[in-house]
């Protein structure tokens, strides 16, 4: 269950939100001091300002900062992630001053009095009013939901009360039981909610804004196109990824940004090497291979007589770009010779080979090759063991 005061109804927060996923830093040129913009409304989601967005940049500004600037225009939103909000700035080790750019009301006007000091324009509005919260239950669930705001309040009081020095109860009077309270910068300068007013330039609310909603968004409408000219918008890995700090000098962020186009730049050049030498390294892997088969079969041909003219054709295609396979295929073959010498050593002359039967020439696998190198013996043997002619 999360609790909000009343004006950051949902539809209110989804339309305008949106504005802001998360914090950005920007260069402030005058002083040089980093800046955390708080445009939106907050609570948790895409779109809102969370707790935990806040403090992880307020973290990494810290660690190179000992002054920061919280600037704010935002018509509020969960209490919670505003109460670790308001916490986170008030804990910091740094002087963290807060400026009120457009609006800061329901929990942005608790989260602005956080600051070491608190800066309000001439042209813009704070609003205070009571906790509020929407549930589904019982009566018991309703009275929990009501001492719950109940102690919220107190606790947005006891804030009101610090910053102005009026007792808490004398806060509540004031700031919270009066419907929307809106203040001009002088109303809340003399109510002791700010410190100082600095002056902007001037911006017209519509007659007819008179929700927090419309007011809202009459302040984004004029402050936003400022923030998209003048900021630069980065997150903390931005920077640390780019070298630079929060309070960069332009011209320090444009040449981090020239070196990045140049590195760009580079990669590109050195990727297409990169493939142009792998193109090359192939071409040369595959025509190594070709050697290789080459060689292969021209061994296996003359020097260990494995394979006819023939085969060798064959193999050659088929083990095109393949030596390590007809490697292993040639391994296993037997050479051609030893056969052929065989059948040379049993037909030395006729009567050698007459003196062996068909069946032992047959055993030993003799007769193909007796019949390519002495036909009229093959022809013979054979008509002895069938009884008639040869006639292949």
């Amino acid at each position: 269950m999360q609790f909000c005061f009343p004006d950051a109804d949902k539809s209110s927060q989804n339309e305008n939100a949106k504005r802001m996923k998360q914090a950005f830093f920007s260069v402030n040129k005058s002083g040089a001091v980093p800046e955390i913009l708080m445009y939106g409304y907050i609570g948790i989601g895409d779109g809102f300002i969370s707790a935990s967005d806040f403090v992880r940049e307020l973290k990494a500004l810290e660690k190179d900062n000992t002054t920061i600037n919280v600037r704010i225009n935002s018509g509020g939103g969960s209490i919670f992630e505003g109460i670790a909000i308001y916490s986170a700035i008030k804990n910091s080790p740094a002087t963290i001053n807060t400026y009120i750019d457009g609006m800061a009301a329901s929990m942005a006007s608790v989260i602005a009095l956080a600051g070491n000091k608190v800066f309000m324009s001439n042209m813009a509005r704070m609003m205070t009013h009571r906790a509020g919260g929407a549930m589904e239950g019982n009566a018991d669930n309703m009275r929990q939901q009501a001492a719950l705001l109940d102690s919220l309040e107190d606790t947005m009081c006891a804030i009101y009360a610090s910053k102005t020095g009026l007792e808490k109860d004398a806060a509540k009077e004031q700031f919270l039981s009066k419907g929307d309270n809106w203040m001009s910068a002088d109303e809340a300068l003399a109510a002791k909610l700010v410190d100082e007013i600095f002056t902007a330039d001037k911006i017209n609310i519509p007659t007819a804004a008179t929700s927090e909603k419309d007011i809202w968004a009459a302040y984004s409408e004029k402050l936003n196109p400022k923030i998209e000219m003048k900021q630069f918008l980065f997150t903390a890995a931005n920077l640390a990824a780019l070298n630079l700090r929060a309070d960069a000098e332009d011209t320090a962020v444009q040449t981090a940004f020239d070196n990045l186009v140049a590195k760009a730049a580079k990669t590109d050049t050195l990727q297409a090497k990169v493939k142009e030498l792998e193109a090359t390294a192939k071409a040369a892997q595959d025509a190594a291979n070709d050697q290789r088969v080459i060689d292969m079969l021209d061994k296996a041909l003359n020097a260990d007589k494995k394979i006819t003219a023939k085969l060798s054709a064959t193999f050659a295609a088929q083990y095109k770009g393949k030596p390590d396979e007809l490697k292993a295929v040639l391994d296993d073959m037997p050479p051609i010779l030893s056969v052929s010498a065989e059948i040379n050593n049993h037909t030395k002359g006729n009567e050698a080979v007459e003196k062996m039967s068909w069946e032992e020439l047959d055993k030993k696998n003799l007769l193909a090759n007796l019949k390519d190198t002495n036909l009229p013996v093959f022809k013979a043997k054979y008509k002895e063991t069938f009884g008639e002619e040869y006639k292949g």
